[in-house]
């Protein structure tokens, strides 16, 4: 993994593994810009790239970088995520299941939804 033990979130293009998101990746700060940003997307992809970065919602950012930031014990020498976790599975799937919830030392350090937290 390429983003290091920085303390932190992950930033757009550090190489991350699965990061569709760039520096140049457009970054929501607003419910107005999420809707705008979401419907422009070509495709599943681009829709993670941008939702990865999402900044629209003030609290949740705060919270999920300083879980990247102080981290558990046990997790204390692994990189963070720290960023919104995108979906997975195939783009033209039957089947959409949307959800915010805190993933702390789960998704919010791999990446990767439902990864041991049990949120």
């Amino acid at each position: 993994m390429t983003a290091g033990l920085r303390r932190g979130p992950a930033r757009p293009g550090d190489g991350w593994p699965g990061d569709f998101a760039a520096p140049t990746t457009p970054v929501a700060a607003s419910p107005a810009l999420v809707r705008e940003l979401a419907a422009g997307a070509p495709d599943a992809d681009t829709l993670d790239a941008r939702m990865s970065v999402c900044r629209a919602c003030p609290r949740l950012v705060a919270w999920r970088e300083e879980v990247a930031q102080v981290r558990r014990a046990a997790f204390a020498a692994q990189p963070y995520w720290g960023r919104p976790v995108s979906s997975f599975g195939p783009a033209d799937a039957r089947i959409l299941i949307v959800g915010l919830a805190p993933a702390a030392h789960g998704g919010n350090r791999t990446g990767r939804i439902f990864t041991g937290d049990r949120s």
